[in-house]
């Protein structure tokens, strides 16, 4: 990854990441997937913005992220 897919990245993940993260930076590279796909599908379909996670939570080796807005597939 350059350093402009970095700083891309982490301003994605900077307007999508929610106010009380609840997890270890172990999963940190599965949330930065997400980010990305989130974003390139707002963008495909014009929407960019609507889609936020609300809650990030891990327990018992399962991460669980609750969000706001978006539309079926990001919901999904």
């Amino acid at each position: 990854m350059t350093d402009d897919d970095g700083a891309r990245l982490r301003a994605i993940r900077e307007r999508q990441e929610c106010d009380t993260p609840m997890y270890t930076p172990g999963w940190d590279h599965i949330l930065d997937a997400l980010a990305e796909a989130v974003d390139m599908h707002e963008r495909h379909v014009g929407k960019v913005g609507e889609w936020r996670a609300t809650h990030v939570k891990e327990k018992f080796g399962v991460l669980r992220v609750s969000s706001t807005g978006g539309d079926a597939h990001t919901r999904a």
